[in-house]
């Protein structure tokens, strides 16, 4: 058996386990206190490290998709749709058809089933609903999974919709603050980088060789530096290595790879880490969740750690860190909370009313983007670090289903 076959006999059984969980739908308390899925684990090919690993704790949705909640009365989004028009048009004759506005603007291009939703709310239909992925200078890199052979693949989308290239990988991909790098493994082992070949050196470059490829598979999570990771401008990728017991590396542009923190305490995985020089580390995985730290590599010492939470993503100037729920098992998170990373004291709380916050991302210094998921579909939410919170989007069940969030934050997979 290959694999890719066994990865996607442990999808579909993860898949099978978690639609057990119960016949009828999850109650809001069920929903809460089986929270834990967060964007950093939520990867492509890591069906074999969850079984393999039992003491790093991964959630179920990994594979088979995130939960639901209750129904609530949540007002209308705050940032309110247009009248649909028909579809745009596909580009003939090599002329790209005019995106047309049909639906919610919310700074960044974000993806709801088949639709593509630029920063201003134009939109462009695509032919595949993608489970990921990020935009580079107009282009949209889609990350699909093959139903038929458990491979995964990048698609290169052109602004009309159009598929020109599609590269096969073998781990999720990651995204740098700036949103001007991505960086993903191929099959034969190279850890790659990738940018607008506009901005120079060809647009894509790899950093590292012979990592692994198979059921213990490396995993880029977070890169630093850019816009480019050519001559000019060096970048660094942090990846966790996928067997949940060596520690996390940081490969470099400038030809270095040795592990993220150094010592006595290198951790297990790392979640995210900033331009400012700071990296959220899961130092140990227990019975009850896990313990961790935030780091600062230019001190090479752990500003704080703590056991009674989980550190998901720094705001681009390391000020903040986007937490939730030590312990991670189940379709989503209860709530994010926003800690200053100088004092870890919390700034701010987003605890929705229903369902479950699925990802995360940071829209700038001061404002984090969630994906909720709750029984009438998914919809996107702005949290303020002044403790604000609105809906952006509507919400929309196009073409998913009651486990299976059809917005996707195009932040990377």
């Amino acid at each position: 058996m290959s694999d890719h076959d066994w990865e996607s006999r442990m999808s579909e059984e993860l898949d099978q386990r978690a639609r057990r969980l119960d016949d009828a739908p999850f109650s809001l308390d069920q929903v809460k206190g089986r929270a834990g899925s967060i964007r950093r684990t939520r990867r492509l090919a890591v069906a074999g490290a969850v079984l393999a690993s039992a003491a790093v704790v991964v959630p179920i949705a990994v594979v088979s998709g995130q939960g639901l909640g209750d129904t609530d009365s949540t007002p209308g989004p705050a940032t309110s749709s247009t009248s649909p028009s028909a579809p745009p048009t596909r580009a003939t004759d090599g002329v790209t058809p005019a995106p047309v506005p049909t639906a919610d603007a919310i700074g960044i291009d974000y993806l709801d089933g088949t639709t593509w939703v630029h920063p201003d709310g134009t939109t462009v239909t695509l032919d595949t609903a993608y489970r990921g992925g990020a935009v580079l200078g107009g282009s949209l890199l889609g990350v699909r999974n093959d139903d038929d052979t458990g491979r995964h693949f990048i698609d290169v989308v052109s602004p009309a919709g159009e598929v020109g290239e599609s590269i096969e990988i073998t781990s999720g991909i990651a995204v740098n603050d700036d949103r001007t790098v991505v960086a993903f493994v191929e099959p034969d082992g190279d850890l790659m980088t990738m940018w607008d070949p506009t901005a120079g050196a060809d647009g894509r470059a790899a950093i590292a060789s012979g990592l692994s490829v198979g059921i213990i598979a490396v995993d880029p999570v977070a890169i630093v530096g850019g816009p480019t990771c050519g001559p000019e401008d060096e970048c660094r990728v942090l990846y966790n290595t996928g067997d949940g017991v060596s520690p996390p590396r940081v490969a470099s542009s400038a030809g270095t790879d040795e592990p993220v923190v150094p010592g006595d305490v290198p951790g297990v995985a790392v979640s995210d880490a900033s331009d400012a020089g700071l990296v959220t580390v899961q130092q140990a995985s227990q019975d009850l969740g896990s313990c961790n730290g935030l780091y600062d590599v230019t001190s090479a010492a752990y500003l704080w750690d703590t056991c009674d939470r989980f550190l998901l993503d720094l705001n681009p100037s390391g000020s903040l860190v986007a937490t939730t729920h030590a312990y991670l098992d189940g379709p989503g998170n209860a709530y994010v909370a926003l800690l200053d990373t100088a004092t870890e004291q919390e700034v701010a709380r987003f605890d929705p009313a229903e369902g479950v916050v699925v990802t995360e991302t940071w829209l700038d210094d001061e404002t984090l983007l969630a994906l909720v998921l709750d029984s009438r579909g998914s919809s996107i939410w702005r949290l303020g670090a002044d403790g604000s919170s609105e809906r952006l989007t509507s919400r929309s069940d196009q073409g998913g289903d009651d486990m299976s969030p059809t917005h996707v934050l195009l932040d990377g997979y």
